[in-house]
């Protein structure tokens, strides 16, 4: 069905209606749509720009489960295309973070719940909430596995806003991060554990964040490896 659907966050161009055989709703809005003889379903996401795409990719750089996404045009604004949650080409109930009993998770997603807002406080996403996580079974395996499906968009007077010290809501920190801080939650996600190699360290992850936005972006964001860089040095120094 979407086999040349790659979910790389790239742009699939512009659709009308005519692209869109379907909608329906549930927790989140669905289309079936086809784009470039591909027929696929996707989650939708009305958005002001395309930025949801370009945080998504970089998820895998932290040791984050990326969704996979697209963002098309559509009557002159911006949608971005959610990878579904399927079992053939039917839409598997999605099961949010706040409906669940947190005392019931065991200690590997507590942990993988910590880095998704510890990355969301990075990039200073508005989406920082329980509902805006989704917890995920393997079909391959019985292994349950945090997503967070939800992350807004990306601002960068928010980034480089040194005033205010963190986006989390009061209620992350006494929820989730009570017994850990969010620096060394953010060393272990970038594999710095030896502030001698911190510079090396962020030298690559620059490169890395670097090519992702050139791909997805094409450099519109071409301030944001230095802007990211700078501020995971920080908060591994203070």
């Amino acid at each position: 069905m979407n086999n040349k659907i790659l979910w790389d966050g790239t742009y699939l161009g512009t659709i009308s209606d005519e692209d869109i055989i379907e909608k329906f709703t549930n927790i989140f809005e669905y289309w079936r749509i086809k784009i470039n003889n591909n027929i696929f379903i996707a989650i939708i996401r009305k958005s002001k720009d395309y930025s949801p795409c370009l945080i998504d990719e970089l998820k895998p750089l932290f040791g984050l489960t990326k969704s996979g996404t697209h963002y098309i045009k559509y009557k002159y604004k911006y949608i971005v295309l959610i990878k579904p949650y399927l079992d053939n080409d039917m839409v598997i109930n999605e099961v949010q973070l706040n409906q669940i009993d947190i005392t019931k998770l065991n200690d590997n997603l507590v942990d993988k719940i910590k880095r998704i807002y510890v990355f969301k406080d990075l990039l200073c996403l508005n989406k920082a909430t329980d509902s805006s996580i989704v917890i995920r079974k393997s079909k391959y395996s019985d292994i349950s596995y945090p997503l967070s499906l939800l992350d807004g968009t990306l601002k960068i007077s928010k980034i480089t806003d040194i005033s205010k010290s963190t986006y989390l809501p009061e209620t992350v920190f006494k929820k989730w991060i009570k017994d850990e801080s969010p620096a060394k939650i953010l060393a272990k996600m970038c594999n710095i554990y030896d502030l001698d190699k911190l510079d090396k360290i962020t030298f690559r992850l620059k490169s890395e964040i670097e090519n992702i936005v050139k791909r997805v972006s094409d450099d519109f964001y071409v301030d944001l490896s230095n802007i990211l860089i700078t501020k995971i040095q920080n908060r591994m120094l203070l």
